[in-house]
């Protein structure tokens, strides 16, 4: 595939080639990174291994590349608007029953080790591998939901949390951005409003 144009700006510009590739461009600099089915076994085990990837879930599908620890991808997907949580009135910490979101609920995996104390013991512990699996298999991650249909994930990166953006989900409940009006009350506030207007104008 092709790639013209330059991007100098910050954050890097990215693309996707179907589920072949992707392609990060930053300060005129172009770096491929191929994609590769993988499985969840499979996805769990590069997670637990420690090096930095970049996870694409499409149709049920998950397409995995080794990518730089040092970048911020963003991007969409067949087009759909980048990120939907921040739309969705499911984007709650409550439960399923109650309206809320289980990719809500979990902590990423950067939660568990943020605090030193944390990041001390899976230094020091002779068991640390152990104690990495447990924090992956609690942690929150794009496979463990079958709602998501379309998104992406980047996990063990240098450049701050990983992100997790949803580009299509069942579960999706966009905000009813119009106003709610009842239309008995609405003609209840327009009488008012003219006999206000009629009782001024013969007072005047």
């Amino acid at each position: 595939m092709e790639y013209n144009g330059r991007f100098n700006g910050y954050p890097p510009k990215c693309v996707l080639d179907g589920v072949n590739e992707l392609c990060v461009i930053r300060r005129g600099n172009e770096k491929h990174y191929k994609l590769r089915l993988v499985d969840e076994e499979e996805l769990f085990s590069l997670r637990t291994s420690g090096k930095p990837g970049f996870v694409l879930k499409r149709d049920g599908k998950l397409y995995y590349a080794e990518i730089d620890p040092n970048i911020n991808i963003n991007l969409d997907i067949d087009g759909q608007i980048d990120h939907k949580c921040g739309m969705c009135t499911r984007c709650s910490a409550l439960s399923d029953e109650k309206g809320g979101c289980a990719k809500v609920r979990d902590h990423s995996a950067e939660d568990y080790t943020r605090h030193s104390s944390n990041r001390v013991l899976i230094e020091l512990s002779k068991e640390k591998a152990d104690l990495v699996t447990k924090i992956w298999t609690i942690a929150k991650r794009i496979e463990k939901y079958p709602f998501v249909v379309a998104g992406y994930e980047t996990f063990n990166m240098n450049v701050g949390d990983s992100v997790l953006n949803i580009s299509l989900c069942k579960n999706f409940m966009g905000f009813d951005r119009r106003p709610k009006t009842n239309s008995q009350d609405a003609m209840k506030l327009k009488k008012s409003i003219a006999e206000f207007y009629e009782l001024f104008i013969a007072e005047a």
